[in-house]
């Protein structure tokens, strides 16, 4: 088995988990047909999927609700391949993602493999063109791979999380073994970061692609909104004890100043990230709190620069599932030559990888037997997503301006 993608479920929508499962399946092309699993842990829903189990071939496990860190170690005890995946249960892949990160672990050998990701708010798909991830080459190794998990500071999450990655398995059931020894058995939140970061510090080899999208959706329902102060301040003393975790593993580190120090600008960011979410919502009890966890001597508000990489956004059209759609049955159905319009990220990177399974032609002198389709953008989304407009919202309009929320298109 080459690869495990695990799906971690607490009461998960149907329609979501079903399409995640779908666009799981169609992302790992009839490449590795066979050669993938999907491990389901269901962490003590009281919604019954068996249905979906059976229709997508999955591998399935219930427990008690024990929290996300053990349904994420659980679902790593249940995995057989070489490499392991994480997709949320509300989130979505595009057809092109699985498939190309396999391509690119066997060939180079990394030890991690991170793609490209964007949001899916309501009908909408767009990506951050800054993060660091999306925007740059990425192939290190050793200590300079830590180096670059703790310089982001926080701020450029596509770092940390776990699900635009790919991992060799020995490297997660290290950290497994690793969590389960020590006092990190209740993380709710952060649990991410803990596991990347054990993973991050034993992976020989880090590299990135830019081969599709991981889509995370946004929604009222998901389990990272803080809904009350007892939630935030469960969220803020597991991001914390994280954070204490990561700092006491480099005690003996030989760079551990310089990584200290990126360590504590992320504290910075995440105690102005709490403050502030604990500000908007009216849970003053909370402030002493903060200040006491996060080792602070005053509270701030979050800054601009803490989100800086995330401010240009680029949308990926009004018929993206479409084009998605168009291009994976060029996959399915053999060699066809073709005619597309350059420019469009992910219609440029789709194309360039069926050239290079012989999938394709693309040849002006011949005639042309297939139309890619071109993206569209209404001009609502134009004006939306226009950064020379979001800009001026930020010079002309209040912070407190509906006007200026619509510009920036606040998530």
């Amino acid at each position: 088995m080459k690869l495990s993608i695990i799906v971690c479920i607490y009461n998960t929508p149907r329609e979501y988990l079903r399409a995640s499962l779908k666009s799981i399946v169609r992302s790992t092309l009839d490449k590795y047909e066979g050669e993938y699993e999907i491990c389901i842990v269901d962490d003590g829903s009281s919604i019954d999927y068996g249905d979906l189990v059976s229709e997508f071939g999955a591998k399935y496990t219930k427990t008690e609700n024990r929290g996300i860190l053990k349904a994420r170690l659980g679902g790593i005890e249940m995995s057989s391949g070489e490499y392991i995946a994480f997709c949320d249960a509300d989130d979505t892949v595009s057809s092109l993602y699985y498939a190309p990160m396999l391509d690119c672990a066997y060939e180079s050998g990394a030890d991690i493999v991170i793609n490209d990701w964007a949001y899916h708010a309501g009908e909408r798909k767009y990506y951050c063109k800054n993060d660091l991830t999306v925007k740059n080459s990425i192939d290190t190794s050793g200590d300079d791979a830590l180096k670059l998990f703790f310089s982001g500071e926080g701020k450029h999450h596509s770092l940390f999380v776990l699900w635009n990655k790919i991992y060799r398995a020995q490297l997660l059931k290290s950290a497994k073994e690793q969590i389960e020894k020590s006092a990190q058995l209740d993380s709710s939140y952060g649990e991410d970061v803990l596991i990347n970061f054990l993973a991050w510090r034993n992976a020989k080899r880090v590299k990135n692609i830019h081969r599709g999208y991981y889509f995370y959706r946004i929604h009222e329902g998901q389990a990272v909104r803080a809904g009350s102060p007892s939630k935030l301040k469960k969220q803020i003393k597991s991001m914390t004890e994280t954070l204490d975790f990561m700092e006491n593993e480099l005690s003996t580190h030989p760079n551990r100043d310089e990584l200290v120090a990126y360590l504590n600008a992320w504290r910075d960011l995440s105690a102005r990230y709490h403050y502030t979410v604990a500000r908007e919502n009216g849970y003053t009890i909370l402030y002493d709190y903060i200040l006491e966890k996060y080792k602070q001597n005053e509270l701030e508000i979050a800054k601009k620069e803490d989100s800086v990489s995330y401010f240009h956004k680029i949308y990926l059209g009004d018929n993206f599932d479409k084009i998605d759609e168009a291009l994976l049955s060029l996959w399915q159905n053999g060699t066809k030559n073709i005619r597309y319009k350059k420019g469009n990220r992910h219609t440029d990177s789709y194309v360039e990888y069926l050239l290079e399974n012989g999938k394709i032609t693309v040849n002006k002198k011949s005639r042309a037997d297939f139309y890619v389709p071109k993206r569209k953008m209404s001009l609502k989304n134009r004006l939306r997503f226009n950064p020379t407009l979001y800009k001026l919202s930020l010079v002309f309009f209040k912070k407190s301006s509906k006007l200026r929320a619509r510009l920036k298109n606040k998530l």
